[in-house]
């Protein structure tokens, strides 16, 4: 019991596997998969100059690709966040808070309890904002270089993953942290 009141009350497992398995692998590697093509057959086999050239504008033929491809995201990587979170529930905070007593340590405050209905919500609002700024920045890679997914890759790898989780200032501009902030917003 002296153990358990002295190392800090850990993340229940549904939170913690959701959130940093889903926001930090699943939703940017669909995103960049399902971004990156849409512009990419066509720029590949050269078929984008005809397609622009249509008298169709181009900021709705890019709008329109963008949408789908968001939309896509928003159904392989959003929707199955939703249903993990529902199938895991809540969990709650491993032993609540205990503090010294006369005779021995003393519970000061109960485990807490997360809603799984509310951490469903969260993870699901949060991965549909990550749908769509991940989208955004996949498809514009995707229209400014030929080697989207390379560069998406590194995009992810070393600033989602290495920077935005060793520096502190740099989960500022980390679309993961923005959307697991969104997600907190429900179900701190």
């Amino acid at each position: 019991m002296a153990l358990k009141a002295s190392r800090p009350p850990s993340r229940p497992w549904p939170s913690h596997v959701l959130g940093t398995f889903g926001f930090s692998v699943l939703i940017p590697l669909t995103a960049l998969i399902i971004g990156t093509s849409v512009l990419g057959a066509e720029i590949d086999d050269r078929s984008v100059i005809h397609l622009l050239a249509t008298p169709v504008r181009r900021s709705s033929v890019i709008m329109t690709k963008f949408l789908v491809a968001t939309g896509l995201t928003m159904v392989f990587a959003a929707v199955p966040e939703l249903i993990a979170a529902e199938i895991a529930g809540g969990g709650s905070v491993a032993n609540g808070v205990f503090g010294p007593g006369p005779n021995g340590p003393v519970l000061l405050r109960p485990p807490a309890a997360i809603d799984g209905s509310k951490l469903a919500l969260g993870l699901f609002v949060g991965a549909l904002a990550c749908s769509v700024i991940y989208n955004a920045v996949f498809v514009m890679v995707s229209v400014a270089t030929t080697r989207a997914i390379a560069v998406g890759l590194l995009y992810v790898l070393i600033w989602e993953a290495l920077m935005a989780n060793f520096v502190s200032g740099a989960r500022l501009l980390s679309v993961s942290h923005y959307g697991l902030g969104i997600a907190n917003g429900f179900a701190p």
